[in-house]
């Protein structure tokens, strides 16, 4: 799988202004929610593996926003949120924001979510949810503080995300990967 395009290009190709959108699976439709757990399950059902995701990813959207605010500075705060692979990917983007004097304001929410499937491993935890962000409340602006926009934007995106996690949950997911869903439109 190609590596997924940058944040600052999605956000300039897609206009999803919030959401890292890369290569995704060609299917048609969302596979169905399963949860196989092979040691004692670290969340009781669907929704709560779907609720850990909600809260890690609405933390992500946060701190993301401030980063971005900021015109892509101290990018390193996203490691708090992200796995470190992720993170090292992310900070390269933030990066890309500030070297191009560009920053994005306004806030992205999640319009919906639904768990795709989670599993539980000896060590680590693994949760995949379909979500469509919303990012019609955000803009682009550039270093004159003038707002470039694309018109065309999409402001609704649908993701499959990736969250990783302690089996053991001293602490919260954190953001592994975020695709671009090329099946149907589930926002």
């Amino acid at each position: 799988m190609p590596a997924p395009r940058t944040r600052l290009l999605a956000v300039l190709a897609v206009a999803a202004a919030t959401a890292l959108v890369g290569c995704a699976p060609a299917d048609a439709s969302p596979p169905p929610a399963s949860a196989t757990p092979t040691v004692e399950p670290v969340f009781a059902s669907d929704e709560e593996a779907l609720a850990a995701a909600i809260a890690a990813y609405e933390a992500y959207l946060a701190l993301s926003q401030v980063i971005e605010e900021e015109g892509g500075h101290a990018p390193d705060r996203i490691r708090d949120v992200v796995t470190p692979t992720y993170a090292d990917e992310l900070i390269l983007e933030f990066e890309e924001l500030a070297s191009r004097s560009i920053s994005i304001v306004g806030s992205s929410r999640i319009a919906s979510a639904h768990i795709a499937q989670w599993s539980v491993g000896a060590e680590d935890v693994v949760v995949d949810a379909y979500m469509c962000v919303d990012g019609s409340d955000t803009r682009i602006l550039d270093s004159a503080g003038d707002d470039i926009t694309p018109a065309s934007r999409e402001t609704r995106v649908p993701l499959l995300v990736h969250f990783i996690g302690p089996a053991v949950q001293d602490r919260g997911l954190l953001v592994d990967s975020s695709e671009l869903w090329r099946g149907d439109d589930f926002c």
